[in-house]
């Protein structure tokens, strides 16, 4: 009679694969300079392009924004105004 899997004298193994923080964020929530993105603000939807990611905690138009390769801050700029804005990856949508 064999072992239960994954016990260690078992023929069969779960292979370890080894990963990087940054390739467990979701295709939804992770993005790169020059992605096309769309948010919403106060006055509604806009569109925008990724200027910056930053993965170590910044400070932005006066106040500190935390940041990690687990967490990323995507600095933003609207496609419309010019305006810069930061925000998770989870408020940001490609377009």
């Amino acid at each position: 009679m064999l072992p239960p899997p994954n016990t260690p004298n078992s023929t069969e193994r779960t292979p370890q694969i080894s990963r990087s923080p940054l390739e467990d964020i979701s295709m939804t929530t992770a993005f790169k300079v020059g992605d096309a993105v769309h948010w919403n603000s106060e006055a509604g939807q806009v569109h925008g392009k990724v200027t910056k990611v930053h993965v170590q905690d910044v400070e932005f138009m006066g106040k500190h924004r935390p940041a990690s390769k687990d967490d990323p801050q995507y600095e933003v700029k609207s496609d419309k105004t010019g305006h810069s804005a930061m925000h998770h990856g989870d408020a940001l949508k490609h377009a």
